[in-house]
């Protein structure tokens, strides 16, 4: 049974992100669930290298010169969100790893769809590597951001651009067409995830466009040539097959994929590092991984 921090955690979600909730709603709920989770030890700093607004984080005992860097890309359903969201594991796995944590402000929809957050992705990327060597560089994201972050490595790989030495995910969100079967086997365990929400986010990101072009889901993408790839879920959210599904055509096409489902966590239980056992673990695995990778 998952630990008491973790059943608080899923409780919670599960009151604040009810199936009809508005845009706007959905965007306080998130930030008031982010405001709970600050980096320990960590420091923040503005990107002033970038065109687009990006974050600086690192724990404390990093380095903020010649650091290998973890470039993540914060969840929210497209819709929502900012980088406060991640910068309690960002932290962690900054000390765990020894990494930079480089963290874009892509732009939201429904306000800037699809490709908005796309090129906002590509472009503080290129501008990151210019800075740091693709090959001490990482590019994760956590459930929306997750899946836009195997959309960059798509684009990267077919616009030629160098590509990163790994990909790193959390509850990807891969599937904008939303038929993964976990949404209805995982329906009676939600964090506040359905798919009426699912559907709702991904109307207001995809507008009008094709829901199986890869650089809205990357699910439907060919994943040839794309670097190693280390995915996280967990095995009670309707994102499950979102997931399952990824690392099965990934590995089909010759990608090195580690892939790891929690027993009974919910979407993003990483989130709940410092308090949750199978938060710190999970985190653990991931901070292992980027220590593999970025030598």
């Amino acid at each position: 049974m998952a630990s008491q921090p973790i059943l608080d955690f899923i409780a919670l979600g599960s009151t604040l992100l009810h199936p009809d909730i508005t845009i706007p709603d959905l965007r306080t709920a998130i930030a008031q669930v982010s405001a709970g989770r600050p980096p320990v030890n960590g420091q923040v700093a503005s990107v002033t290298e970038s065109p687009v607004a990006a974050h600086w984080l690192r724990h404390e005992s990093v380095s903020d010169d010649d650091t290998p860097v973890l470039m993540w890309l914060h969840g929210g359903g497209f819709v929502a969100g900012d980088p406060t969201m991640t910068y309690g594991f960002g932290c962690y796995l900054s000390e765990r790893a020894s990494v930079r944590i480089f963290a874009p402000c892509y732009r939201l929809a429904p306000e800037n769809p699809f490709p908005a957050a796309l090129d906002d992705a590509l472009t503080a990327y290129r501008a990151l590597i210019d800075l740091v060597d693709p090959g001490r560089v990482v590019v994760g994201g956590d459930s929306a951001g997750g899946g836009l972050a195997l959309s960059l490595l798509m684009e990267l790989r077919d616009q030629h651009d160098p590509l990163p030495a790994a990909g790193l995910t959390f509850s990807a969100w891969t599937d904008m067409a939303v038929t993964g079967e976990s949404l209805r086997t995982r329906a009676e365990y939600t964090f506040g995830m359905s798919e009426p929400l699912v559907r709702r986010c991904a109307d207001a990101y995809t507008g009008g466009h094709d829901r199986r072009d890869p650089r809205v889901s990357p699910l439907y993408g060919d994943f040839t040539g794309l670097p190693p790839l280390h995915l996280q879920v967990g095995d009670f959210e309707v994102l499950l097959a979102d997931s399952t599904r990824v690392a099965e055509r990934a590995r089909a096409a010759g990608v090195e994929v580690e892939f790891h489902v929690w027993p009974e966590m919910p979407h993003v239980h990483q989130a709940f590092v410092g308090a949750a056992p199978e938060s710190d673990a999970a985190c653990d695995v991931a901070a292992d991984y980027l220590r593999r990778h970025l030598k």
